[in-house]
């Protein structure tokens, strides 16, 4: 039992530690680039902690509601409440994101910001809300799935590898060689969703998520 429940636990930690550090050393690029471009960074970042909030809180439902299908071996009512838990990320995350995007100037307006600043939010936010509605929940949400099936070594390594290898390294490459800024973090973030998606729909297409129960 023990080991089961560390099977779990482990990649789950590394995958959080490593996703975090990665965004440690995102921050640290960000910081070089001058105060307009951390502002305008700060208001991205708390814009969309408050966007994928409902997204945030179907993922964990995800994890209770999909692993108590696996544990009963019911692997096609596992599938249907994915199709459905999904769908209701979707319609959530409307809640929260059509207002960003029908009303950028306004929230963008609530922060004393410099015209830099201002530029750069009101470039990415559109796009962030976006993304929010159509790529972030199957690159946040639908994992959720795959960890309650016991599939936590997959997504910690897809996860990792694409914070690090994308996110990461696409962040240094579109500041230092392209000059692109803040933004260009923000643009190497959403590159980074986008490989996770992939990943995590074709490993769920696989089906080799079904062969990895917590507990037998």
């Amino acid at each position: 039992m023990v080991g089961s429940i560390l099977s779990v636990g482990i990649p789950n930690g590394f995958e959080n530690g490593m996703f975090n550090f990665g965004k440690i050393i995102v921050q640290a690029l960000v910081a070089t680039l001058g105060t307009a471009a951390i502002a305008a960074n700060a208001v991205l970042n708390s814009v969309s902690g408050l966007a994928i909030v409902p997204g945030t809180g179907m993922g964990l439902a995800m994890v209770t509601v999909i692993g108590q299908c696996v544990g009963a071996g019911d692997y096609a009512q596992a599938r249907a409440y994915v199709k459905k838990m999904m769908l209701f990320t979707y319609a959530f995350m409307l809640v929260t994101n059509v207002p960003i995007l029908l009303g950028a100037k306004w929230i963008v307006s609530l922060f004393p910001l410099s015209p830099d600043a201002i530029k750069t939010c009101l470039t990415v936010m559109p796009i962030m809300a976006t993304l929010h509605l159509t790529v972030w929940p199957f690159a946040f949400a639908f994992p959720n799935a795959l960890r309650a099936a016991g599939d936590a070594r997959f997504t910690m390594i897809s996860s990792s590898a694409s914070m690090w290898l994308v996110r990461v390294g696409l962040s240094y490459v579109m500041i230092l060689g392209f000059g692109l800024g803040v933004a260009g973090v923000w643009y190497s973030m959403f590159i980074d969703w986008f490989v996770r998606v992939f990943l995590f729909i074709l490993r769920y297409r696989s089906g080799k998520w079904m062969t990895k129960r917590v507990i037998k």
